[in-house]
C-alpha cells in the first residue's frame, strides 16, 4: 500500500511518453472508490484516486500494464489504453481485507509489515445472525479466542480469553476491548454473594451488551502482548479492536435499514423421567407418597388414587396419582426484535454516518425482558490539506424490568424448579399468595421449604436503568509529506442504577428491598507524531512517538434492607430495620509515554521495535514505573527468492515483548474498614506488602504465513510461549498476627500453544463459490512456582468444598475436591452404613480435573450460488471438565431418566470392601437405587459430579439471498434477505452432558468463574431472519 499526498507517485528523470487517466468504480454498485492504488506494473509509479473515483498517472513508452488494488477487493491487472479514459471496476473480496490491520493505536498498517498473529473479520461474514450481542457471534471464531457466555438469560455477560491464562486472577486474563480508539474494559461490576446462597448473583450483562454490531466495519484480534504492547498494561492480554462504519466511501447520501425478529426455543434441558412422582422410602418402604418431601422417588404414576397432601389442605380426598408438572414447558419462547436505521454522507472533504439501533428481547424465563438503545455518530472532515478530524460518538441506554438470578439456592428459580413433586401441575399454583395473604409469608405452594416458581418471577424482580456515553475527538495534521501527528481525547462514563425486591418468602421471611448505584467514568488522552522517510531506493523508516494519560473512577454504592415494615412497598424509607449500607469508591491513574520505529527493506523485510513505560498509581510509589519493550520481525520469502509455481505467498514472522499488570486500586492500602456500628472501623485481614510490584510477562512467538495455488489455499500458523513471573498473591498466614492473609509477589506461570487458520476456495467459478476456514488452538497454562513455604493458591471457590487451584507442577484451570477412597487397583471402596452399602468419600483434597479446552476447532463452510448465499458453522471443543451441582441433585431428586433403574428391587453395587487383613475383596451386599443415587452423587463428591464437556455444536446455519435482482425497478441500492440459526444442535462426549449446555461458568459476585455449573438456566436455540434495505 502506498500513502502519498500526492497523485503523482514517482516520476523517473527520463521523458514521460504518455498520460493514463481513468475511474476506479465498484462493480457491484457502479459508485466510486476513492484512495484506491493505481501502479504501473513492475515500477512503484503511480496514482491514488481521488473523491471521485478518479486518477491520471504519466508513464513511461514501455508501459503495458496497471496494477489497481484496493482494501476489501481483488487486485486486477488493467491493460494500458492511451488516450481512453478508463473505467475500472473492483470486484470486492473478503479475503482482501486482512491484507490491512488495524494495530495498536489505531494504525493501519500492511499485513506483510506486522510480526505478530492478528486476525480480522468482517461484520458482515460475522453479523449475518445480528442477535444483538458481538461475543456470541465471535465465539469459535478465532484461533486461540476463547468466549463464556452465561446462557439462558434475556443479557448474559462474556469472559473472553486470548491464548489461556497467564494470571492467578481470573478477572485479570481478558484482552482489552477498543472501539474507534476508544479504550473499554469488559470487567463486570457484579451483586450478590455465592451462587449457592439466598443472596444469588444478578447477570446484568457488561460492555460487549452495550455494543451495536451492525455499526461494526471489521474486528481485529491481536493476540498476544507483543500485538498490544503499545497499550501497555490494558493491553497485555491482547486487544479486540472494532472499526465502525464512518460513511467515507458514502458518495452523496445513503440510508440502510436493517429489520430482523428472532425466537428462542429451548432445547437443551434435563432429560427428565416420567414415570414416578413425589415421595421417598416411608417406614421401610420404597416408592412411597410422602407430603412436602421434594425430588421424586415416590409411588410409579398408575392413577393410583392417592390423597396428596398441600400445606394449606392436609388431608384432601385421594386424587389419581398422575403425571403434571411440566418444567420444561414453563419457559417460555424467548422473542427478540432487532431493528437499525443508518443514514451515511459523503462530500469531498466531509463524510459522516448517524445510526440509531433499538434490541427489544423476551427471555425464556418467563417476565424476562431487556431493551437497548443505541445512537453511533461518526463524523469525519478534512478541514484543509494539512488539518483532518474525526469524531465518534456513542449512546447507550438499556433497561430491564427484571432479569432472572444466576445459581442453586433457596428463592433461586432453577433450586425451586428442580425439587418440584411431578405429580403436582405447576399450573395449579400461578396463584401464588394465599386467599387475602398478598405479600405474606407463607406462600401457596405444595412445599413450605420451597418457593413457588411463578412468585420467583414474577415477584422476585431484578430492574436496572443503564446510561452510557463513549467516543472520542481525533484531529490530524500533516506538517510535511514525512512528518504528521494526532491528538486524540477519548471517554467512556456509565450510571446503572438496580433495584432488586424480595417479598415474604422462605428464605425472605420479612422482604427484601435493594439499591445499588454504579457510576464509571474513564477519560483516555493521547498524541501519537509519525515520522516515515524513504532512505535510498531499497531502505525506509517509520518512528512514532506518543504519551498517553489514562484516568478511572468508580463508585459503587448499596443500600439494602431485609425487613419491610410494610409487606408489598418497595423503598428504603419503608426499611424496618437497620439499612446495610456499602460504598466503594476507586480512582486509578495511568501515565504513559511509547515509542516505535520501523525499518524495511525493499517491501521485503520488515524489523521493528517498540518501548512504553507505564506509570500507575495503583502501586506503591518506588514501583510506579515499568517498562515495556519488544522487538519483531517479518520477511516477506516469496518477495526475496524464486518459490515454486504451486506457493504463491510466503512469509515468516517473530517477535518478542514484555509487558505487565500491575492490580486494583486500594489493594496497597493497609487500611481500616468501616464498622457495622456507627462511627467504628475495624482491622483489615489481609496485609500487603509495600514493595508490591507489577507482574511481568515475556513472550516470544513464531508464525507463518503460507499460500498456495493462487492462494486457494492458505495457512497462517503461530506459535507462542509466554512466562509470567511476579503473580500477585494472597496467601493464609497465621492468624496469632491479627490477620488472614498476606498480598505480595511471586510464583511463574508458563502459558505455550499453537494456532492454525486454514483458508480454502474448492470451487471458484462464476456462479458458484465454496470458501472454507478451520481455526484450531491448542493452549496450556502451566505453574511453575508460587513461594517458598506455599504450596497452593485457591483462585475460585465453589461448591460444597469444589475449588479451582494453582499448584506448582499443575495447570491453571485445576479442579480439586474431595472424591472416591479406591484400594490399589483403583475400585471404588464401599461401606455399610444402615445395612446398605455407601461408596467412601476421602477428605483429601485432590485434583479431579481441569476446567480448560486441550484443544478447539471451529469450522465454516461458505457457498455462494449466484444471489444466494449458504454459511455453515460447526464448533467442536475437545476436553475441558466441570462440576455440576445441578448434576448431583437430579440424581438425589431422582429427576432424570438415569435414577430409573432399581426403583423396585435392590442391587448389588460394584466396589471392593475391607477384608479385614488389610486387603479388598469384591462386594456382594446390596442397597436400594434410592440411597445409591443420593450417597454416590452426594454434593460433596466432587469427582463423582465432575464430567467432561467436549461437544461438537451446530453453531450456525443462514441462508441469505439478494433480492436486487428481482426488484431492478425498485430504486434500491441493495435488498437481502436471511434466514438463519444458532445454537440448533449439540453432540456431547460425556451421555451425562445433555443435560446441560456444555459452555459451563458461574457467578460470584462480580468473578466470572469457570469449571462450576451452578443452577444454569436451560440452553436454546435461536431461529429468526432479518432483511436488510439499502437507498
Amino acid at each position: 500500500m502506498f500513502f502519498l499526498s500526492s497523485p503523482v507517485l514517482y516520476a523517473e528523470s527520463k521523458l514521460i511518453d504518455k498520460t493514463i487517466s481513468g475511474t476506479v468504480v465498484d462493480d457491484a454498485t457502479g459508485q466510486p472508490i476513492p484512495g484506491v492504488n493505481v501502479i504501473i506494473k513492475g515500477t512503484k509509479k503511480g496514482a491514488v484516486t481521488d473523491f471521485d473515483g478518479n486518477f491520471t498517472i504519466v508513464a513511461p513508452d514501455n508501459a503495458t500494464t496497471l496494477v489497481v488494488s484496493y482494501i476489501g477487493y481483488s487486485t486486477k491487472d488493467v491493460a494500458i489504453v492511451v488516450g481512453e479514459n478508463l473505467t475500472i471496476r473492483l470486484s470486492e473480496d473478503a479475503s482482501k481485507l486482512d491484507e490491512v490491520v488495524i494495530t495498536a493505536l489505531g494504525v493501519a498498517k500492511s499485513k506483510e509489515r506486522v510480526s505478530y498473529a492478528a486476525q480480522t473479520l468482517r461484520t458482515e461474514d460475522i453479523n449475518q445472525s445480528r442477535v444483538g450481542d458481538i461475543s456470541q457471534q465471535l465465539s469459535g471464531q478465532v484461533a486461540g479466542l476463547s468466549i463464556l457466555t452465561a446462557s439462558g438469560s434475556a443479557v448474559s455477560s462474556s469472559r473472553i480469553v486470548l491464548r489461556g491464562e497467564s494470571s492467578l486472577d481470573l478477572n485479570k486474563n481478558q484482552p482489552l476491548i477498543v472501539i474507534d480508539g476508544v479504550l473499554i474494559s469488559n470487567n463486570y461490576i457484579g451483586i450478590g454473594s455465592n451462587p449457592t446462597s439466598s443472596d444469588l448473583p444478578i447477570d446484568y450483562g457488561n460492555s460487549l451488551n452495550d455494543l451495536n454490531p451492525d455499526d461494526y466495519a471489521s474486528v481485529t484480534v491481536l493476540k498476544g502482548p507483543k500485538a498490544a504492547a503499545l497499550y501497555g498494561e490494558r493491553g497485555s492480554n491482547g486487544a479486540l479492536i472494532i472499526t465502525t462504519k464512518s460513511g467515507k466511501n458514502t458518495k452523496g447520501l445513503g440510508v440502510s435499514y436493517k429489520t430482523g425478529v428472532a425466537f428462542d426455543v429451548v432445547n437443551r434441558f434435563w432429560d427428565e423421567q416420567n414415570q414416578y412422582g413425589g415421595g421417598g422410602p416411608l417406614n421401610g418402604e420404597q416408592n412411597q407418597f410422602r407430603y412436602g418431601w421434594g425430588g421424586n422417588f415416590g409411588p410409579e404414576f398408575n392413577g393410583q388414587l392417592i390423597s396428596q397432601a398441600v400445606p394449606h389442605d392436609l388431608n384432601p380426598d385421594p386424587t389419581p396419582f398422575l403425571n403434571k408438572a411440566d418444567r420444561e414447558g414453563f419457559f417460555n419462547t424467548g422473542f427478540s426484535l432487532n431493528n437499525n436505521l443508518a443514514v451515511s454522507f459523503g462530500e469531498k472533504n466531509a463524510w459522516g454516518r448517524v445510526s440509531l439501533g433499538r434490541l427489544s428481547k423476551e427471555g425464556i424465563v418467563p417476565n424476562t425482558e431487556y431493551k437497548r438503545n443505541n445512537v453511533g455518530i461518526r463524523l469525519g472532515a478534512n478541514l484543509n490539506e494539512k488539518l483532518s478530524i474525526d469524531l465518534s460518538a456513542n449512546y447507550v441506554y438499556s433497561n430491564s424490568d427484571n432479569l432472572t438470578d444466576v445459581g442453586y439456592g433457596s428463592g433461586g428459580l432453577m433450586y425451586s424448579m428442580l425439587w418440584v413433586m411431578k405429580n403436582y401441575s405447576l399450573e395449579d399454583y400461578k396463584d401464588y399468595w394465599l386467599p387475602n395473604q398478598p405479600n405474606q409469608y407463607p406462600n401457596n405452594y405444595f412445599l413450605t421449604w420451597g418457593t413457588n416458581p411463578y412468585l420467583i418471577v414474577n415477584e422476585n424482580l431484578n430492574a436496572f436503568k443503564h446510561n452510557r456515553m463513549f467516543g472520542n475527538v481525533k484531529t490530524n495534521y500533516k506538517f510535511n509529506d514525512n512528518f504528521s501527528a494526532f491528538v486524540r481525547v477519548g471517554m467512556d462514563t456509565y450510571g446503572d442504577r438496580r433495584q432488586s425486591r424480595r417479598p415474604a418468602q422462605r428464605a425472605f421471611r420479612q422482604g427484601l428491598y435493594r439499591e445499588q448505584d454504579i457510576y464509571l467514568q474513564e477519560l483516555n488522552a493521547d498524541v501519537l507524531a509519525t515520522y516515515t522517510k524513504d532512505l535510498s531506493d531499497k531502505f525506509s523508516l517509520e518512528v512514532n512517538a506518543g504519551a498517553s494519560t489514562f484516568r478511572q473512577i468508580i463508585s459503587n454504592k448499596i443500600a439494602q434492607t431485609n425487613d419491610l415494615a410494610l409487606p408489598g412497598i418497595y423503598s428504603l424509607g419503608n426499611a424496618a430495620d437497620m439499612l446495610a449500607i456499602t460504598q466503594v469508591d476507586t480512582e486509578r491513574k495511568l501515565n504513559s509515554v511509547y515509542g516505535t520505529a520501523e525499518l524495511s527493506y525493499d517491501d521485503k523485510l520488515y524489523f521493528d521495535v517498540t518501548a512504553r513505560n507505564d506509570w500507575s498509581s495503583t502501586l506503591p510509589v518506588g514501583n510506579q514505573s515499568f517498562f515495556y519493550p519488544s522487538v519483531g520481525l517479518s520477511a516477506v520469502i516469496s518477495k526475496m527468492t524464486e518459490l515454486p509455481d504451486f506457493i504463491s505467498y510466503l512469509k515468516l514472522r517473530t517477535g518478542y515483548a514484555l509487558t505487565g499488570n500491575s492490580t486494583r486500586p486500594g489493594v496497597i492500602n493497609n487500611s481500616y474498614n468501616l464498622g457495622v456500628t456507627p462511627g467504628s472501623v475495624t482491622n483489615g485481614t489481609t496485609f500487603t506488602d509495600q514493595n508490591l510490584q507489577n507482574e511481568k510477562t515475556e513472550a516470544i512467538e513464531f508464525g507463518i504465513d503460507l499460500r498456495l495455488l493462487d492462494s486457494r489455499l492458505n495457512f497462517d500458523i503461530d506459535y507462542y510461549n509466554y512466562t509470567t513471573t511476579d503473580q500477585i498473591l494472597t496467601a493464609p498466614i497465621s492468624q496469632s498476627t491479627g490477620l488472614s492473609s498476606r498480598r505480595f509477589n511471586a510464583g511463574e506461570i508458563k502459558s505455550s500453544g499453537i494456532e492454525m487458520i486454514l483458508a480454502a476456495k474448492p470451487i471458484v467459478s462464476e456462479n458458484f463459490n465454496w470458501k472454507s476456514t478451520f481455526n484450531f488452538a491448542r493452549s496450556r497454562s502451566e505453574v511453575v512456582s508460587l513461594a517458598d513455604g506455599i504450596e497452593t493458591v485457591i483462585i475460585a471457590n465453589g461448591p460444597s468444598g469444589a475449588t479451582i487451584q494453582a499448584r506448582p507442577g499443575g495447570r491453571m484451570g485445576d479442579i480439586y475436591g474431595r472424591g472416591f477412597e479406591r484400594d490399589p487397583q483403583g475400585n471404588i471402596i464401599l461401606e455399610e452404613i444402615g445395612g446398605l452399602m455407601r461408596p467412601k468419600v476421602g477428605n483429601e483434597i485432590k485434583k479431579i480435573g481441569n476446567y480448560n479446552r486441550d484443544w478447539t476447532l471451529g469450522m465454516t463452510n461458505n457457498f455462494n450460488y449466484k444471489n444466494f448465499n449458504l454459511n455453515i458453522f460447526l464448533d467442536y471443543r475437545n476436553g475441558g471438565d466441570f462440576y455440576s451441582l445441578t448434576g448431583s441433585e437430579l440424581y438425589r431428586s431422582g429427576s432424570i431418566t438415569e435414577t430409573l433403574p432399581y426403583r423396585t428391587e435392590d442391587f448389588v453395587p460394584d466396589g471392593v470392601v475391607a477384608n479385614g487383613s488389610g486387603g479388598f475383596t469384591p462386594n456382594t451386599q446390596t442397597t436400594t437405587g434410592y440411597d445409591w443415587y443420593r450417597s454416590y452423587w452426594d454434593k460433596n463428591n466432587t469427582e463423582a459430579n465432575t464430567y467432561d464437556s467436549t461437544f461438537l455444536m451446530l453453531r450456525e446455519i443462514s441462508l441469505g439471498v439478494d433480492l436486487k435482482p428481482y426488484f431492478e425497478n425498485l430504486p434500491v441500492e441493495k435488498i437481502k434477505l436471511s434466514l438463519f440459526g444458532r445454537n440448533l444442535a449439540t453432540w456431547t462426549k460425556d451421555n451425562f452432558v445433555r443435560h446441560f449446555n456444555p459452555q459451563v461458568s458461574s457467578f460470584t459476585g462480580s468473578s466470572f468463574v469457570p469449571g462450576f455449573e451452578i443452577g444454569q438456566l436451560p440452553g436454546a436455540a435461536t431461529y429468526g431472519l432479518n432483511l436488510n434495505v439499502s437507498f
